[in-house]
């Protein structure tokens, strides 16, 4: 509940500022027939696990960070463009996203879930979720053409 107040007050403040944001997201499939989605705890529906650009920070290191912060998962290798960068305005936000696969990971043993995902899953490509994003589902449209 707090995390959800948190957004819609950043909301109002990016309504205000009309920020432009530089983000990644990580694109993980399992077997050729599974995608991770996660599901935050301040927005509605499944998404990729992904997040903003550090200061300093490449967008591939952001997608591996934002991978591993989210889900526990440690890519192996380095992740490859696939999509992006897109472009939206969301809550005010001008939103730049670039996608990355990342195709070999391991899980870390010692990894915390972090309070702004509620759950971390595989769904099949076929049969995604009523509730993922549109975004999630025009990536995985052009990445499977």
């Amino acid at each position: 509940m707090l995390a959800r107040l948190a957004y819609r007050v950043l909301s109002l403040y990016w309504r205000i500022r009309r920020p432009i944001v530089l983000g990644v997201c990580a694109v993980v499939v399992r077997d050729g027939a599974e995608v991770l989605l996660v599901r935050h705890s301040y927005l509605p529906g499944w998404h990729f696990p992904g997040g903003g650009i550090k200061r300093g920070e490449s967008a591939s290191q952001a997608a591996v960070r934002e991978l591993w912060e989210e889900t526990g998962l440690r890519a192996l290798g380095e992740p490859v463009l696939c999509a992006g960068p897109t472009y939206r305005v969301l809550d005010g936000k001008h939103d730049h996203v670039t996608f990355f696969a990342i195709d070999s990971w391991e899980e870390d043993p010692g990894w915390n879930r972090s309070f702004e995902i509620e759950e971390a899953k595989f769904f099949p490509l076929s049969n995604l979720p009523p509730s993922t994003s549109e975004r999630v589902r025009e990536v995985l449209s052009l990445i499977a053409t």
